[in-house]
């Protein structure tokens, strides 16, 4: 870096190397908006392994009509290995005979954002300080202000990620009424599967909705 001390160098390159260097414990709302996204990437993994266990019972049906003299661990032995959640629903598709709806679909993509890109900390939209004498020795009346900015410019990629949570809750319950049904030989509740998108959404951002109102 031309012109830059070592220990500029070492300061810079300390920021920007690891989350815990990077961002004090004290950052803005860390804690809330951590909890939220620990309860999406819940809510996202769920509905991968949701995935999974409906293709694994779909495959294991299909074995078992294909060879009724099977045995049960035979059975399971022929089951298909679990694949990337892509070609999970790709199977489920072909299993059920269904063309592809665009509610896995967006569950899909909503379980990959919250998985690959929703935690990146600070949002890509929030400011930073503006020069190195800011990184180096910021001031207080600089600290608060930017704290403040911090805060009031939470509110966009919260709001993306809900619209994802959204997508995921809704892929939930379709996949969890099919679930449903093959164990139960009936339809799941209306009033649970209907009422579901609204309740995941309050769970998963109930640590930050006061950022959300408008």
């Amino acid at each position: 870096m031309p012109g830059c001390g070592p220990r500029l160098v070492r300061v810079v390159i300390q920021r920007m190397s690891w989350m815990l260097s990077r961002h004090s414990p004290d950052y803005p709302r860390l804690d809330d908006v951590a909890l939220t996204y620990g309860r999406a990437l819940m809510l996202a993994t769920n509905f991968e392994q949701s995935c999974r266990v409906l293709l694994r019972f779909l495959n294991l049906e299909d074995v078992l009509e294909h060879d009724p003299t099977l045995g049960l661990e035979s059975a399971i032995q022929r089951v298909p290995r679990d694949a990337q959640l892509y070609q999970t629903l790709r199977g489920i598709e072909s299993q059920l005979d269904t063309a592809p709806d665009a509610i896995l679909v967006n569950a899909r993509e909503g379980r990959n954002f919250i998985a690959h890109e929703a935690a990146t900390w600070p949002p890509m939209n929030m400011p930073r300080h503006g020069s190195l004498r800011e990184v180096l020795a910021p001031t207080a009346v600089g600290m608060e202000v930017d704290r403040l900015q911090a805060i009031e410019r939470l509110g966009e990629p919260l709001r993306i990620l809900r619209r994802h949570v959204a997508a995921v809750a809704h892929g939930e319950v379709l996949v969890g009424g099919w679930l449903h049904e093959f164990h139960e030989r009936e339809p799941a509740p209306a009033t649970f599967t209907q009422s579901y998108p609204s309740r995941v959404d309050n769970w998963v951002l109930e640590p930050v909705m006061d950022l959300l109102s408008d």
